[in-house]
């Protein structure tokens, strides 16, 4: 240890820390908070009314239709909306064979057998102003639609309509609701 001072040590004199202040950055001014109301009591705690049932429909239309290129229609003059539009559609299946040389050189060739639906099925539902004949909905399965077995149409708005049905190669189950004050005399 080398000789020196009491004071001092190995690497120098000893050295006492002041505090220093460290200078508040001007970003900021200080001010007075503001003073916030204590909140209201709250209400006594009450059971909310009892929620309404369900709304209930009536069923207008509930068949079974066969298509082979024909077409059905009727009218309905929706007062109170909503009005839907429930159908499932069956198409007329076929049976188509399919037959592959086998990859295997020897093997024997392979045969498959599928029941597939009629590439000519198709159901559509078209909804008319009757007043305007502008087309207000259309939907349907097969073709140009999707081929969703169970399908359901809403009308949301009130009017007189014509309901169209057409199709081809399909048997369709279709029922039609509305709540019960448009059968009101």
């Amino acid at each position: 240890m080398p000789a020196g001072d009491g004071d001092g040590g190995f690497f120098g004199p000893r050295v006492t820390p002041t505090p220093s202040v460290t200078p508040t950055p001007s970003y900021l001014v200080e001010s007075t908070p503001i003073s916030t109301p204590l909140p209201a009591p709250s209400p006594k705690a009450t059971m909310p009314a009892a929620t309404p049932a369900a709304a209930t429909y009536v069923e207008i239309y509930n068949t079974t239709l066969t298509f082979n290129y024909n077409a059905t229609a009727f009218g309905f003059n929706l007062v109170r909306p909503p009005m839907t539009i429930k159908y499932t559609v069956h198409p007329f299946m076929v049976e188509r064979i399919i037959e592959r040389e086998s990859e295997y050189g020897t093997h024997p060739d392979v045969t498959f057998e599928r029941e597939i639906p009629s590439e000519f099925a198709e159901f559509v539902v078209t909804i008319y102003d009757k007043n305007t004949l502008a087309v207000i909905a259309k939907e349907g399965y097969g073709r140009a639609y999707s081929y969703d077995d169970t399908q359901t149409l809403t009308i949301r708005m009130p009017g007189n309509y014509q309901i169209e049905m057409t199709g081809s190669f399909v048997t369709a189950d279709v029922t039609i609701t509305v709540p019960p004050e448009n059968l009101s005399p």
